[in-house]
């Protein structure tokens, strides 16, 4: 395609803070970028379906030829009475609002309205390619989102495809020709050694040093320890019961991460007891939230944690830093290789099955110089003697290089 005359009319409409005699290539109408560019002595004039924001002004002015080629090869943009991703997307994540925990409803609207909006938007949704899904699909994975990112953003816009389909809207969904998105592996795991742990609980004081302790021998995720309320936590005598009921994240406080997680009972192990009457003292006459920090209010997000007392503290002694979070890692492998019922540790930890519990931590438990089956060293196969009864016949056999010679 060549290029000829290149004009930009004067916008229709104005937006506040920003310079339209900056864009040659677009304009905005009814708040929506516009191309706007005379090919071969054609007037070349499409909406790009981006809203009119200073990002995306400069994107289409940065990329206005690839988004004539993407423009002119078929018409996007919808009718007045065509069914459009933007208004069907805000239909569908209503519809399936119940589904989800308020927190996940949050993040897929913020997903909708900043990645798939101002691409899709004012497409109808029948006029949505495969194609145009692989190309955008490519363009997320080189603004350098991860792989798993860009997965979590096409979740999004496929599960508004899935009910668009349900509805007879469209026949398919366009994302079941579109291959997926190469994922790294789960970030490693790093719990602390015993040694380790002991070494940071008593290296601090007041209610951090609660904090931790409650952190390493309960598996509580962080969240759940700042949303840990007096009302939910019962001290018998050397042990009691924590009733896990919310969360907190960014803060606003809501359900466990897990349904499995959601009022499950974790046991007081004598650590956490001792912890616990500690911080009694320092926060439980008032009731309310368990763990308040010098100012006297609880927190609300775990980053101010782990940037003012975690990394700082880690940094003091020496220990390789790693996230605050695997204070719930090294519960799990801390029990784990010591032979605690998986059970157990499953349901202090709040997974739906120990299935999960197992394939999450056990390449983590190594036990260097532990003899495997043991039991083995009591008991004859041969003559099905126990040797623990004195059976003064038995002879152990020696067995050499020369005897195992292949003939």
């Amino acid at each position: 395609m060549s290029l000829g005359k290149i004009q930009c009319p004067q916008s229709t409409g104005n937006l506040i803070g920003i310079d339209m005699s900056q864009f040659k290539f677009c304009r905005v109408r009814d708040g929506v970028v516009h191309l706007d560019v005379m090919i071969d002595g054609k007037r070349f004039r499409k909406s790009t379906g981006r809203k009119a924001t200073q990002a995306n002004l400069k994107y289409v002015e940065k990329n206005w030829m690839s988004e004539v080629e993407r423009l002119s090869s078929k018409v996007k943009v919808a009718d007045f009475d065509a069914i459009t991703i933007e208004g069907f997307g805000y239909k569908s994540l209503a519809m399936n609002a119940g589904k989800r925990k308020e927190n996940t409803n949050e993040e897929y609207k913020g997903i909708f309205e900043k990645r798939i909006i101002p691409i899709f938007g004012n497409f109808a949704i029948e006029s949505i390619r495969p194609s145009d899904l692989k190309e955008w699909q490519t363009k997320l994975l080189q603004e350098g989102l991860s792989g798993k990112r860009v997965h979590n953003i096409k979740m999004v816009l496929s599960g508004i495809f899935k009910d668009a389909v349900e509805d007879s809207i469209i026949e398919r969904n366009p994302f079941e020709y579109v291959p997926g998105v190469s994922q790294k592996p789960e970030e490693e795991k790093y719990p602390f050694t015993l040694d380790e742990v002991k070494m940071i609980i008593s290296s601090e004081s007041g209610w951090f040093k609660n904090f931790l302790a409650v952190a390493f021998f309960t598996g509580m995720r962080t969240g759940e320890l700042m949303a840990l309320k007096w009302r939910d936590v019962t001290l018998l005598e050397n042990g009691g019961i924590i009733k896990v009921r919310e969360s907190i994240r960014r803060g606003k406080t809501t359900g466990t991460k897990t349904d499995a997680s959601q009022d499950r009972e974790v046991d007081i192990l004598p650590p956490v007891f001792e912890a616990l009457k500690e911080q009694f003292k320092l926060s439980g006459l008032g009731g309310g939230i368990v763990f308040k920090h010098s100012r006297g209010v609880g927190f609300t997000d775990a980053a101010g944690i782990r940037k003012r007392y975690w990394y700082p503290m880690l940094k003091r002694l020496k220990i390789a830093e790693r996230d605050l979070y695997n204070t719930r890692h090294t519960f799990a492998t801390m029990m784990i290789s010591r032979g605690e019922d998986i059970t157990w540790v499953q349901n202090m930890l709040g997974h739906a099955n120990s299935n999960i519990t197992l394939s999450a931590y056990t390449k983590y438990v190594k036990q260097k110089g532990v003899k495997r089956a043991a039991f083995l060293d009591k008991v004859d196969v041969y003559s099905n003697s126990d040797l623990s009864s004195g059976n003064k016949n038995f002879v152990p056999l020696s067995i050499n290089n020369d005897i195992l010679k292949l003939a």
